[in-house]
């Protein structure tokens, strides 16, 4: 496999039909993450890689498409909305493979209500939301429960200063941030996550109300892919509109 240029990869979005993930997007046109093909003029096998999430277009049947596959290390989710890549996963992976249900979001954001999201990035006493400061981006890529939504970045410095993060904080502590997992030429993928001390407090609903209002305010598209029921609800509370659902593969160690 070779490693692709920007100019090579933004070409190859037909290798991926129908994925709405705009992740994959950020890997394809050169914001972060890696693009593989096994011969960079006549491909046919493609694969994308942003953060922990892998994407796999082209011939499963492919030479090297299986080595793909096995390399990806525990915690990766691989991702093809073809069933035929699916099954390829599921026969190389064998017991490392846990099939995941994931929710397509529309990213249509032009009904959305800024009034509501205001309402909603209220909290509970105590509580304080704020934008991320460079210390605090750099804690984010340090906690257990955060890394994975920051690290596509290569540094805090390059987070702090193409994306951002909103942080709820108590005494000081991050306990939950919306913040931009990617970037693509149109806006970004949302990430949002809790520290378990702290969650079924409402806090998840404040930072992604809050993020949703700043890419707003950036003219940002807002991608939402929800990884579970929980997720879903809460991008529907924000005012997004479900779109379907898909499964994809967690490895496993």
């Amino acid at each position: 496999m070779v490693q692709l240029e920007t100019s090579q990869s933004r070409a190859l979005t037909r290798f991926f039909p129908g994925i709405c993930d705009t992740a994959l997007l950020s890997a394809l046109q050169g914001y972060m993450g890696r693009v593989w093909a096994d011969d960079a003029q006549d491909p046919r096998l493609v694969v994308a890689r942003c953060g922990d999430y892998i994407y796999f277009g082209g011939d499963p049947d492919s030479p090297e498409a299986a080595d793909c596959i096995r390399a990806a290390e525990p915690g990766c989710h691989l991702v093809s909305l073809e069933a035929r890549w699916l099954q390829r996963f599921l026969q190389v992976l064998g017991p490392r493979a846990e099939v995941q249900k994931r929710y397509i979001v529309k990213r249509d954001m032009s009904h959305l209500d800024r009034e509501h999201l205001r309402a909603l990035c209220a909290l509970p006493e105590g509580f304080a939301l704020e934008k991320a400061n460079l210390a605090q981006a750099r804690a984010l890529r340090e906690m257990d429960w955060s890394r994975e939504f920051v690290w596509q970045f290569p540094s805090a410095e390059d987070f702090y200063e193409r994306g951002f993060a909103y942080v709820v904080t108590k005494d000081g502590e991050i306990a939950c941030v919306g913040c931009t997992f990617s970037l693509y030429d149109e806006g970004m993928e949302l990430g949002i996550a809790t520290n378990p001390a702290y969650r079924r407090l409402g806090l998840a609903t404040a930072a992604a109300a809050r993020t949703v209002l700043e890419a707003l305010d950036r003219g940002w598209v807002l991608n939402w892919d929800a990884a579970n029921p929980i997720s879903l609800r809460l991008s529907c509370k924000m005012g997004f509109e479900p779109d379907g659902e898909y499964e994809a593969v967690l490895v496993k160690a």
